[in-house]
């Protein structure tokens, strides 16, 4: 949820994260609209459409929806995957989509243990860091070119139901230290955010926009500030 509830006089207190209790990804209008707002967004002209060798997921729910695609039952393991399979169709019942992102949760999880298992013994690894990860590659972004594991679905390590989720995409804008540059990037993007979220099911209209800003930030309370301070002095030397 946005809430500021940092010490705003002590830079190095950022606050507690609250989570949204109105938020679900599961029922089938909220998977609809989601899967229509990553439609939405790469027709957008901030968004930077890279060539298909680039080009990853910037958004969960298009890839679990490929994984769904699939036949269910597969002749050379002799393994049924249904419900999770072409015969559920988009968007699913909550009981389906909530059982089917866990399995492929679990699945890619065995998939990289079974990779990595020997080198994880060598190394006297944690097994619970390489399940962690291997959620993370399931779910992979933009943000695993450089920051891995950032973007995508959040769970709740006690009810393994999704609790949030983030969608990164590559921008047109790049990136500056120029205030106005950065502020055209942030009221671009701020602005077709706010005309898209109020169109969201109540159970996703706590979501935000967010990016690298916190220069920028700077800048706008230092620029906010300075204004504020000269106002008062004049309407001070009036009096």
């Amino acid at each position: 949820m946005v809430d500021d509830n940092g010490d705003q006089l002590n830079p190095g207190d950022t606050g507690e994260l609250e989570m949204d209790p109105e938020f679900d990804i599961s029922s089938r209008e909220a998977q609809s609209w989601l899967f229509k707002f990553c439609q939405e967004l790469r027709k957008q002209p901030f968004y930077e459409s890279r060539s298909p060798r680039l080009q990853l997921s910037n958004c969960f729910i298009q890839t679990f929806k490929d994984t769904m695609d699939r036949p269910c039952y597969n002749d050379l393991s002799k393994e049924t995957h249904r419900p999770c399979c072409r015969e559920s169709v988009f968007p699913y019942h909550p009981d389906v989509f909530n059982q089917c992102l866990q399995q492929e949760m679990f699945f890619n999880c065995k998939l990289l243990v079974k990779k990595n298992y020997n080198l994880i013994i060598k190394k006297g690894g944690n097994i619970e860091h390489v399940l962690k990860q291997a959620v993370e590659y399931l779910y992979e972004t933009p943000s695993d070119l450089w920051l891995p594991g950032v973007a995508g679905p959040k769970f709740n390590m006690e009810n393994r139901n999704v609790s949030a989720i983030i969608i990164e995409f590559p921008s047109k804008f790049k990136f500056s230290f120029k205030y106005s540059e950065m502020r055209e990037f942030y009221n671009t993007v701020e602005a077709w955010f706010q005309e898209i979220i109020v169109t969201a099911p109540k159970s996703l209209r706590g979501g935000f926009f967010t990016s690298y800003l916190e220069f920028y930030d700077l800048q706008h309370s230092l620029l906010q500030d300075f204004i504020y301070f000269n106002l008062d002095f004049k309407n001070h030397s009036v009096s």
